[in-house]
């Protein structure tokens, strides 16, 4: 009879033979194998340095020389001579070589019109230059006694559901901040409640002064709080922040909260209040992005009020406009004489020349913070996105503008990048004001506004065919 030990050593030499099967065929972790030996690796393949794009710089294949001043000049002075009648009350233009920063062009670049939405590239600056272009907003719940406090943090872009992290509307969802609420009530055993929206965070008119009638229904009362209908459309049902809390006690309800009743407080939460909830809203890039593409008049408003807080200042207009002003003198950007009214350019009291829209866009392209990606990327792209879905819609213009567009009813403006026919790229501003021109008088049947926009169009379109792609 075999011994124990004898039995044993015959085990182990059977289950290391099976193994070494095993890993023979990959089938365990091991050194030995019957799989065919990999080929040599290729070597790494070598790539050709692009050389510096920089203006000191000298241009090759990588970079189509800058088209020549003198012929950009002279296309925009026949467009002034041929379309002029075509075109009511005063025009202004101003077009840069976005690489080398020099002065391409320029008919009256330095009267100061009204730039309309175009005011918005002045907001997206500021605000990604004071806030900075990763802030977010909160909104938070609060409980004092049997009363809730909803606050106002400055997301007026508040989804009505659940939040959806990948949109920068609704990116925070007052569903879900009632659901974190109501959870906090149950462990304290509150059951009812009185609902109060805290909008305390900004201060005076809730409109712009000039800002009245029907143009109201373009932008909402400005208040730190808002829940947009839907993501296509600017409409708020009455006051923002009531109509987001009653969006936000009606979610209490379903998660089994009594309200008693929805008011707006007459102060801001109380210090020694119980802080409940919070939610985050998208970053301050997504608000600048949203804001251009859409052309948004609200949320330009808040981003105004946000920075004049950010710089110690009450929210209101005067302060939001003149904080918005000094970002940009500390950026370098000339707006001498200029008049800085509110942040969206719904107000026709707001004066830029187009040298000055066409430095801001400047100031986009060369990016020297590392902040204004999000003003670069927000801007409507011609025949895809945005406010200039629609135009630019030649096979041989699509894509090649990207811009701000700005319309009032006696405004038209236009300022962004144009690439040209051999892919380089051209700073440029056009402003057409008629405010208060006898041509373009509401009351005058015979003399109405011309819509500038087809001969902006136009004339972009001329200014890409001045060069040709290259042949490469």
């Amino acid at each position: 009879m075999k011994t124990f030990v004898q039995v044993l050593v015959l085990i182990i030499v059977a289950l290391g033979g099976g193994y070494l099967y095993a890993d023979a065929y990959d089938i365990v972790p091991g050194i030995l194998t019957t799989r065919p030996a990999d080929k040599q690796a290729e070597k790494y393949p070598s790539v050709k340095t692009m050389p510096s794009l920089r203006a000191d710089s000298q241009f090759s294949e990588y970079a189509p020389s800058p088209l020549d001043g003198k012929e950009v000049q002279k296309l925009l002075d026949a467009f002034v001579k041929n379309k002029s009648a075509d075109m009511t009350g005063r025009f202004s233009a101003f077009i840069i070589d976005s690489e080398s920063g020099a002065q391409l062009a320029s008919y009256k670049g330095n009267d100061m019109l009204v730039p309309a939405s175009n005011m918005k590239l002045a907001t997206a600056i500021a605000a990604l230059d004071v806030l900075g272009p990763q802030t977010t907003f909160s909104t938070t719940t609060a409980l004092e006694g049997s009363t809730v406090y909803l606050v106002g943090g400055g997301d007026v872009l508040l989804g009505r559901g659940k939040s959806d992290e990948s949109s920068i509307y609704g990116h925070a969802g007052l569903e879900d901040l009632a659901e974190k609420t109501a959870q906090e009530l149950k462990n304290k055993s509150v059951s009812k409640v009185s609902l109060k929206v805290d909008s305390s965070l900004f201060s005076g008119e809730l409109y712009h002064s000039t800002i009245t009638g029907a143009d109201r229904k373009f932008v909402a009362e400005v208040r730190p709080i808002g829940a947009k209908e839907t993501y296509t459309t600017e409409n708020f049902s009455g006051s923002p922040d009531i109509e987001a809390a009653n969006i936000f006690a009606d979610h209490l309800k379903n998660k089994g909260i009594d309200i008693r009743e929805v008011s707006r407080s007459d102060t801001s939460v109380p210090d020694d209040a119980l802080q409940l909830a919070s939610v985050e809203s998208a970053s301050v890039r997504g608000f600048v992005s949203y804001m251009l593409e859409r052309s948004d008049n609200t949320t330009a408003e808040t981003l105004a009020h946000l920075i004049a807080l950010k710089k110690g200042k009450e929210a209101t207009f005067a302060n939001a406009s003149q904080s918005v002003q000094e970002s940009l003198q500390s950026l370098g950007i000339d707006v001498s004489g200029a008049v800085f009214a509110d942040g969206s350019g719904l107000s026709e009291n707001n004066r830029l020349s187009a040298k000055m829209l066409a430095d801001m866009v400047q100031c986009i392209y060369k990016n020297e913070k590392g902040v204004f990606a999000g003003a670069a990327s927000g801007l409507p792209v011609g025949n895809v996105s945005g406010t200039l879905d629609k135009r630019f819609t030649d096979d041989d213009m699509g894509a090649r503008v990207h811009a701000k567009t700005g319309s009032l009813h006696q405004v038209r403006s236009l300022a962004g990048f144009v690439q040209t026919g051999n892919g380089r790229i051209l700073t440029f501003a056009l402003m057409n004001d008629a405010t208060g021109s006898n041509k373009a008088k509401k009351d005058d049947k015979t003399q109405k506004f011309t819509d500038s926009r087809p001969l902006f169009d136009q004339f972009l379109t001329n200014l890409v065919e001045l060069s040709t792609f290259s042949k490469d």
